[in-house]
């Protein structure tokens, strides 16, 4: 079913970065990037990563900014940029079909990315901090595009990998279940779950999102959701949170290789996610914007889905 969703949302993502749809981003984003304090490139970098993924953004970073002319507070802000928001065709077609609109989810990774973005700019400028040159040139190097063969390539690892890593995962939470293992983490998440206006039954599928990534959280989520009714509300508030914050040590750890600033791009990134989450769930239950009582379930079919 994953394969189904992501596989036609990265050919199209692939088609409309070939016609030029990242120019078009990137023109579009350059103004606000710069008054971030960031160089003229990070709108077309920003917008590799906006329809491609992290990788692809990184390569864009390592290709058109040498790092001597960095500081380490922009390239952080420009790491939180992209942290936030990346892959939205892929990752986006997930959480639309475990439930949630695409709009929304995107919207929020988008407008998040922005206000963290100025946010951050604002406070480093104005403490002076972190305003010291990348002390090292880039650890990694961008590797060249891939033609078709080898974009099909990795398609296919890809989707062997989710089918590996998503069976194990499954196999792994029935163990814990079974351990008990699943309950207990669940009540140590709860008030973080209450927190942000979620629901603490989904705190181990949450957990694993955050950890290893949107895909394979939302596949979770997606499973349960067909074998449980969970409400709209529930199901937009997860998936939001997974919108914000997944895949954090993997994301993390390769914007850190390349010099960025962990209070900047985690610790802050993580305290700005829970305000918002706090703020939209307080937005939900206030003007009702969903039927507390209606549920969902997701169809077999993703051409049914909502």
């Amino acid at each position: 079913m994953l394969t189904r969703v992501l596989v036609p949302t990265m050919l199209v993502a692939r088609l409309l970065d070939i016609l030029g749809l990242t120019v078009w981003i990137a023109w579009f984003f350059q103004p606000v990037l710069q008054l971030m304090g960031l160089p003229a490139e990070a709108g077309l970098i920003w917008a590799v990563t906006l329809l491609t993924n992290l990788y692809g953004g990184i390569g864009a970073l390592v290709v058109l900014v040498p790092a001597e002319s960095l500081t380490v507070a922009q390239l952080s802000i420009m790491a939180s940029v992209m942290l936030f928001a990346h892959a939205i065709p892929t990752e986006q077609a997930v959480v639309r079909r475990a439930g949630a609109s695409f709009v929304a989810t995107s919207a929020l990774r988008v407008g998040m990315a922005l206000i963290y973005g100025f946010l951050s700019a604002w406070l480093l400028s104005g403490l002076n901090l972190l305003q010291e040159p990348i002390p090292h040139s880039w650890p990694i190097e961008a590797g060249p595009s891939l033609d078709w063969i080898g974009w099909f390539v990795t398609v296919g690892q890809t989707v062997l990998l989710m089918l590996i890593a998503i069976t194990v995962l499954n196999m792994v939470v029935d163990g814990l279940k079974w351990l008990g293992i699943v309950a207990w983490m669940s009540r140590q998440l709860t008030p973080f779950m209450r927190m942000t206006g979620q629901n603490p039954d989904l705190a181990p599928i949450t957990t694993t999102g955050m950890l290893l990534g949107l895909a394979y959280g939302g596949g979770l989520i997606i499973q349960q959701t067909q074998e449980t009714r969970l409400s709209r509300r529930d199901l937009f508030m997860s998936l939001s949170c997974l919108s914000l914050m997944h895949a954090i040590i993997e994301d993390t750890l390769m914007m850190l290789a390349l010099g960025a600033n962990v209070w900047v791009i985690l610790v802050g990134r993580a305290l700005i996610s829970i305000a918002a989450l706090w703020a939209l769930a307080q937005f939900i239950d206030r003007t009702e914007w969903f039927v507390p009582r209606e549920t969902v379930t997701i169809p077999t079919d993703p051409d049914k889905s909502q």
